[in-house]
């Protein structure tokens, strides 16, 4: 069985940076403001500090049954039958495709750091790219069980 969890280090410094440029902000014109403008800059203070723990990290499992794979606490699972996978490979994505979920001209993307993925192309002609900071051992555990 393969087990990975891989660490976006820079999305989780982004959403702390804003996140304290933000309470700066609140100290420095807590004055000036209405008070319904300091509630809005603590919701949002609220809303960056879950989606960098929901999507600070992507955990990747593999076993001979399926491949599943979450952000942080278990958000956006999604679950492929191993029996509806046809391959699987190492692939590099563009930049500008960012991190996140997102839909690319080779399907969708569920990543949370760096350009590395794998690629499972599925039984059904449909692809998906599965962020990684280990697209060799990933895809050699996912072949290791097609075959």
């Amino acid at each position: 069985m393969y087990k990975h969890r891989q660490v976006g280090y820079l999305i989780r410094i982004v959403f702390i940076i804003s996140t304290l440029i933000l309470l700066t902000n609140i100290f420095f014109t807590r004055q000036l403001a209405p008070p319904f403008v300091e509630y809005l800059m603590y919701g949002s203070i609220l809303i960056l500090l879950m989606c960098g723990w929901i999507f600070g990290s992507l955990t990747v499992t593999v076993d001979e049954d399926e491949i599943k794979h979450w952000f942080g606490p278990g958000f956006w699972r999604k679950t492929y039958q191993m029996s509806n996978v046809v391959s699987a490979k190492p692939v590099v994505n563009k930049w500008w495709w960012g991190w996140g979920i997102r839909l690319t001209p080779h399907g969708w993307l569920y990543n949370v750091s760096g350009l590395d993925a794998v690629e499972l192309e599925l039984a059904s002609g449909k692809r998906v790219r599965v962020g990684t900071d280990e697209p060799e051992e990933f895809s050699e555990a996912v072949k290791s069980y097609l075959n």
